[in-house]
């Protein structure tokens, strides 16, 4: 087995531009013409504004709760819109 020793400045520059590629990849709020689904992508503020939430704290518990469906890529929070619009028409009022 290798070990390989990493300073923790290079190591959370690595992470950081891991997350950067990741999202640039996922092309974040376009759809993606090429690989994959071709689902669109959307961040944590996006879907808050959309869903007429400033709470932050209230949406963390409402993802917490597992209502909306959510994938964390590092430390941040990605939406497909599928998934969002499937939650807004569940939980319209029936006025």
């Amino acid at each position: 087995m290798e070990v390989i020793v990493i300073e923790s400045d290079a190591f959370n520059k690595l992470v950081d531009e891991i997350i950067s590629r990741v999202k640039t990849s996922m092309s974040i709020g376009k759809s993606d013409s090429g690989e994959g689904s071709g689902e669109d992508w959307i961040e944590e503020g996006r879907v808050m504004k959309l869903l007429g939430i400033k709470n932050k704290a209230y949406f963390g518990q409402i993802r917490a709760k597992q209502q909306m469906p959510c994938y964390k890529v590092g430390k941040y929070y990605m939406y497909k819109r599928s998934e969002i619009e499937t939650f807004i028409l569940k939980h319209r009022a029936n006025r």
